[in-house]
């Protein structure tokens, strides 16, 4: 499963129309046209998901780990999570089964 975030559909939709992205600045997004034809695989390979400054979660290959998350519906405040939670989400990408106890994170020096 590839991965791309809303970041990379301006810089994606400006190739498709071929329109020169802006090079008085350094872009977050990456071009994902060739992912959308098939022609190779995405070049995102990690996501940093941040709520303001907080970093609420981290996603690497097929693996994301939440720290913090907050329910968006019920108002509750942000739940902080130690060890953190951790999905497989190309085989559940609901996250519906934290298998954080399966990959332990081990031991840190203080």
């Amino acid at each position: 499963m590839d991965m791309g975030t809303t970041m990379d559909v301006f810089t994606t939709f400006s190739n498709l129309a071929g329109v020169p992205n802006p090079d008085d600045r350094e872009m977050d997004g990456m071009d994902l046209t060739p992912v959308l034809f098939g022609d190779a695989n995405s070049p995102r390979n990690e996501m940093f998901y941040y709520r303001g400054r907080d970093l609420f979660a981290v996603r690497v290959g097929a693996y994301k780990a939440h720290f913090i998350t907050q329910d968006a519906y019920s108002g509750e405040g942000p739940v902080q999570h130690d060890p953190p939670l951790l999905y497989n989400v190309e085989e559940d990408p609901s996250e519906r089964f934290d298998i954080a106890e399966k990959h332990p994170r081990g031991d840190r020096a203080n």
